[in-house]
């Protein structure tokens, strides 16, 4: 097992702040020996922050800020940088940086939802080995007949041809980045939905454990959901666990919630002042929607419901995803 990524553990203590370094994939034991470095375990509500000090695979990681994270989350993505072969790393390392400068991938917070997603998304994108400039680059393209208008040029008159300006214009195409001595067509990556951003993948959580805490995410990830639907409920002020528990509660008693299911994945983002929850629908929570629909039209005055589909271009489209969520540690656990 390598060691991918090199973080840095913030905790507080009476005077002043303390700091652990820990090295990832790491086992449970020396992650609860940074922790402990680094007063995670005291009592006393202090800061608890994380901080990507380097990443040799991925250059690009230790520059970005990330919108939420967990240790579990990091650990689990340093783990699937290990498993891959220098190919994937060489192709996710390219995804990333494209992503950066092409997307806005890195003028934002990023979540580690999305860079778990990054991880197995990476078969459909193509590397050429060798090809580090754009007049390699072009080269490329001549040999390989990549180009209608380049084929077109008789055999002896290929000469003529500025092979770096092929190569740029190549690049432009394909959203392709260089990587050392490798070409990587970035472009052609789609963000895979494998992690729904609670549970990790192959990972099984015991039916006894309960959440902690509601986790926060950012409103550009509640614009990244709008394939899928929920109840986004506004206005919810206090312990938001309490909330989760009572709506559940309130939802099981009105006959929505069917077969002792209950909403186990909730999230909390901030807009226009307001603390919001959102819980999306899943298969494995027996809805009465028609129930649902005339629950949340009667109680909408105290609650705020709407659908998770018309929340999103009435209130999200068209704004500037930017800011991260209010009232939520940047990065913590």
């Amino acid at each position: 097992m390598s060691r991918l990524i090199l973080m840095e553990l913030v905790g507080e203590k009476e005077n002043g702040y303390c700091y652990a370094d820990l090295s990832l994939p790491a086992s449970a034991e020396e992650i609860a020996e940074a922790q402990e470095r680094a007063n995670w375990n005291s009592e006393a509500n202090g800061i608890r922050d994380i901080r990507i000090k380097h990443c040799e695979a991925l250059p690009k990681l230790a520059s970005l800020r990330l919108s939420r994270s967990t240790l579990d989350e990091l650990n689990f993505f340093a783990d699937r940088l290990d498993s891959m072969e220098d190919g994937e790393r060489i192709i996710m390392d390219g995804v990333l940086q494209y992503l950066s400068q092409k997307k806005g991938f890195g003028s934002e917070p990023v979540s580690m939802t999305d860079l778990i997603n990054m991880t197995y998304g990476l078969d459909s994108v193509m590397i050429a080995s060798n090809v580090g400039t754009d007049r390699q680059l072009g080269q490329f393209v001549v040999d390989n007949e990549l180009n209608e208008d380049v084929n077109a040029i008789p055999e002896t008159s290929l000469y003529l041809l500025d092979l770096e300006q092929v190569g740029r214009l190549q690049r432009d195409v394909d959203g392709g980045v260089f990587v050392g001595n490798c070409y990587v067509v970035a472009g052609a990556f789609e963000m895979p939905h494998v992690y729904d951003g609670v549970h990790l993948p192959g990972i099984e959580q015991p039916a006894s454990e309960e959440p902690h805490s509601v986790p926060w995410i950012s409103k550009q990830d509640v614009r990244r959901m709008a394939d899928r639907e929920g109840l986004v409920l506004q206005g919810c002020g206090g312990d938001l666990q309490e909330w989760v528990d009572g709506i559940n509660g309130l939802l099981t008693e009105e006959g929505i919630l069917r077969n002792g299911t209950k909403f186990t994945e909730a999230y909390a983002f901030s807009h226009d002042g307001l603390t919001n929850l959102l819980f999306p629908f899943r298969e494995d929570v027996d809805l009465n929607v028609g129930r649902l629909a005339a629950w949340r039209l009667a109680t909408y005055d105290q609650f705020g419901g709407t659908w998770l589909s018309d929340y999103i271009p009435n209130h999200l489209e068209g704004m500037d995803m930017g800011e991260t969520a209010e009232n939520a540690p940047q990065i913590s656990q």
